[in-house]
């Protein structure tokens, strides 16, 4: 269905962008990664300037950290930095590469991206996660003083949260 639509649209690239990340969005929802990457991949390719240009490159870098490809999730993040500095949805890409970071055992740049998502997001949705992550990555360094305040910084900002709840667990182990 959706190659049908594709052929259709030839002539009105914004819809036809849209349809090409919902197909590759239909290929990762039934576990066909590689070809929701090879959608989103063309997706930048063919609209690197289109609306749905930001959409396809943050898929692709979750779906390449889901699949425990971090160094191409961070090089996915990374360019989407600096090709959007200041997208609305940046939020969402420093913290998945804050993630990446984590998992790649880069605890300091890390707590740099999730730093940076605090600070100029703080009406985030990610920004209890992030602050958790930060005390994950202190603890996992053996910086139990750090991670403790990281974890308090939960606790003051979303006392009821699920993060907060982790967070007293962190706090826990940490003494």
């Amino acid at each position: 269905a959706f190659g049908e639509a594709a052929k259709r649209l030839r002539g009105r690239p914004a819809l036809l962008a849209e349809v090409r990340v919902r197909q590759a969005e239909a290929h990762y929802n039934m576990r066909n990664y590689a070809r929701a990457g090879e959608m989103y991949r063309k997706t930048l390719k063919e609209f690197p300037d289109g609306r749905m240009a930001k959409t396809a490159a943050l898929r692709l870098g979750e779906m390449q950290f889901r699949r425990a490809n971090y160094q191409e999730a961070e090089n996915t993040f990374a360019a989407y930095l600096r090709r959007w500095p200041n997208s609305p949805r940046g939020d969402e890409a420093y913290f998945w590469r804050g993630l990446t970071r984590i998992r790649l055992g880069w605890f300091p740049l890390a707590r740099v991206s999730l730093s940076r998502l605090v600070r100029d997001y703080p009406k985030s949705r990610y920004r209890t996660m992030a602050l958790l992550q930060i005390g994950h990555s202190y603890y996992n360094q053996g910086d139990f003083m750090e991670s403790m305040a990281a974890y308090n910084r939960v606790l003051a900002q979303n006392p009821s949260s699920e993060e907060a709840r982790e967070a007293r667990y962190g706090i826990v182990l940490t003494q």
